[in-house]
């Protein structure tokens, strides 16, 4: 399993794909940070409706709500070539004809793309911090309330790890057509799970 996980971290990781991403992740927090003035409002919020808007401690909820559906989105187009590269480089019938447990191969794949799609939550969250400093300089926020936002993503995280893996275990999604069914898939849940809790703080 460590074996499998080291081997798909140093191959993702020393691809230029992944320094761009992280500064791609690093660029839309800083500049899609929510503001009520400025040329980007992914997210506004505005001062004189929401008091929050006037200190800290919105920025890392405006920044997680956002990351909510873009992390999962971006992470899953990233990740899911997992299986389908050690198909086309014939590693997977080598793996098949070894000693080498399926279970342990699933797991160090699946854990691989948890610490990938980690390394771009941990990436947000230093942005956000950043922004936050230059925002809001000496001005304090407890660890709990900036972190707390963040916390939320982490399932998602794990879902769109483990959809990413079975969607590229199906050969017929291997090629383009996977990624655009599982992006529209993560989509949709996300269109349910906001309309189900807006329709439950309605009521």
């Amino acid at each position: 399993m460590m074996a499998i996980l080291k081997a798909r971290l140093f191959e993702k990781m020393n691809s230029l794909s992944f320094i761009t991403l992280l500064i791609f992740t690093l660029f839309m927090t800083v500049v899609g940070t929510p503001q009520a003035q400025g040329a980007v409002k992914t997210l506004t919020i505005e001062p004189g409706l929401y008091y929050q808007a006037n200190n800290p401690t919105w920025l890392p909820i405006g920044t997680a709500l956002i990351f909510g559906m873009m992390l999962p989105l971006i992470g899953f187009t990233y990740v899911r070539d997992a299986v389908g590269l050690d198909v086309q480089t014939n590693v997977i019938s080598i793996i098949k004809t070894s000693k080498f447990a399926s279970l342990n191969y699933t797991l160090g794949k699946f854990l691989a793309n948890v610490t990938l799609l980690v390394g771009m939550w941990v990436v947000a969250i230093i942005g956000t911090l950043g922004m936050m400093l230059l925002r809001f300089p000496g001005q304090s926020l407890t660890f709990t309330g900036f972190i707390t936002p963040f916390l939320v993503l982490i399932p998602g995280l794990l879902l769109t790890a483990a959809f990413a893996l079975l969607v590229d275990t199906i050969g017929i999604f291997r090629k383009t057509g996977g990624t655009v069914l599982g992006i529209l898939v993560l989509l949709t849940l996300y269109i349910l799970e906001t309309t189900t809790k807006t329709a439950s703080f309605m009521v």
